[in-house]
């Protein structure tokens, strides 16, 4: 967590000095010139992949939940369930 939520020097002087990193993993992304640090992107991307596992550890947890509600929901009358799948579709 230090790493990536500490000061950007911290993160830039363990990724960015190491033999051969700065190169497999610098990147300048020509639609945004604001940002200058060419390890802005790789910071961005590996911050947010910390969080992933959160999510798939919850839909792991609820699989049953969500192929039980499934099922109740194929085993609806045709106009409930294309109105849930529209309420499902307007709010995604």
């Amino acid at each position: 967590l230090v790493v990536y939520d500490g000061p950007r020097f911290l993160f830039t002087t363990l990724f960015g000095t190491v033999p051969g990193l700065r190169q497999i993993f610098a990147f300048h992304d020509p639609l945004h010139p604001e940002f200058t640090d060419e390890m802005h992107e790789w910071h961005f991307r590996s911050g947010l992949d910390r969080f992933v596992w959160i999510v798939g550890m919850w839909q792991a947890f609820h699989i049953e939940n969500f192929r039980s509600l499934l099922e109740r929901v194929e085993a609806m009358p045709t106009w409930p369930r294309r109105l849930l799948a529209r309420a499902a579709m307007a709010t995604t």
